[in-house]
């Protein structure tokens, strides 16, 4: 049988790890990548040790950097012909207010989180839609659900995944492509120690593991393959019902007051 190719972006660990753990138990091949090369290989390694798939990684990808995507492309070409599912998960964030963040690190992840989610989007859809099959996956955030204060480019960075995958599922509902936007909540990753913030959330919300995350991504995707909205957790698709009824106004301060001390 002719092997079915997924990428990941940022898969050496949390969410994106667990994608690829759990295509492979799928019979998935995969192709991987993100910027720690070591992390990377013990992946790759111990997938190929596991499961009886083919695994395969491009090291030290750098997708602030403009011409990443397309090389990614091109080397996703050259090393699997035709990739069926892109797991655009690769991201990141910061924590403070706006004005003490240093400038260079939110442009890039302005790059990471938008203009290379964007792009590596567009790259890889042609091949989908020749053959009328294929699947996208945004990595997105319940922090997309509105503004931020102290996340304040993260959250917006977010809230375009959301609009820009909800937009795209519209266009290609009809095209045998299917689009996704996963939008989880705390998460036991390294994305906190990363942004440097607390790993406590606020109001003792629950916090989900990437296995678990992963899991209801690909089960709501089995089960309700015309929804493009996915928020694991009860708490979290309760907080984005209410966000559509309370005026953004009051959203705003309740999250900034959320925020400010931590």
């Amino acid at each position: 049988m002719e092997a079915r190719w997924a990428l990941i972006t940022g898969a050496n660990s949390g969410i994106g790890e667990a994608f690829a753990r759990a295509l492979a138990a799928r019979g998935w091949s995969l192709l991987l990548t993100a910027r720690d090369e070591g992390r990377l290989a013990d992946l790759t390694r111990a997938l190929t040790q596991t499961y009886p798939t083919q695994v395969f990684a491009y090291r030290s990808a750098d997708l602030a950097d403009p011409a990443t995507p397309l090389h990614l492309a091109e080397w996703a070409a050259q090393t699997a012909g035709f990739v069926e599912f892109l797991v655009n998960n690769a991201g990141f964030g910061s924590f403070g207010p706006f004005y003490e963040l240093p400038a260079d690190r939110e442009v890039e992840m302005v790059r990471v989180n938008v203009e290379a989610l964007t792009e590596l989007t567009y790259r890889f859809l042609p091949p989908m839609l020749e053959r009328g099959r294929g699947t996208v996956l945004l990595v997105g955030s319940v922090a997309g659900f509105q503004p931020v204060p102290y996340m304040t480019t993260y959250a917006a960075t977010k809230t375009y995944v959301e609009r820009f995958g909800l937009a795209l599922w519209y266009e290609l509902r009809r095209r045998g492509v299917r689009v996704y936007v996963l939008a989880p909540g705390y998460t036991a990753t390294r994305f906190h120690e990363r942004a440097r913030m607390s790993r406590r959330p606020p109001f003792r919300t629950p916090v989900a593991t990437p296995e678990s995350v992963v899991a209801e991504c690909l089960r709501q995707m089995e089960r309700r393959p015309d929804r493009c909205l996915i928020v694991p957790g009860w708490t979290n698709r309760l907080m984005y019902r209410l966000v559509r009824w309370v005026p953004l106004s009051l959203v705003v301060r309740a999250a900034g007051a959320m925020y400010r001390s931590r």
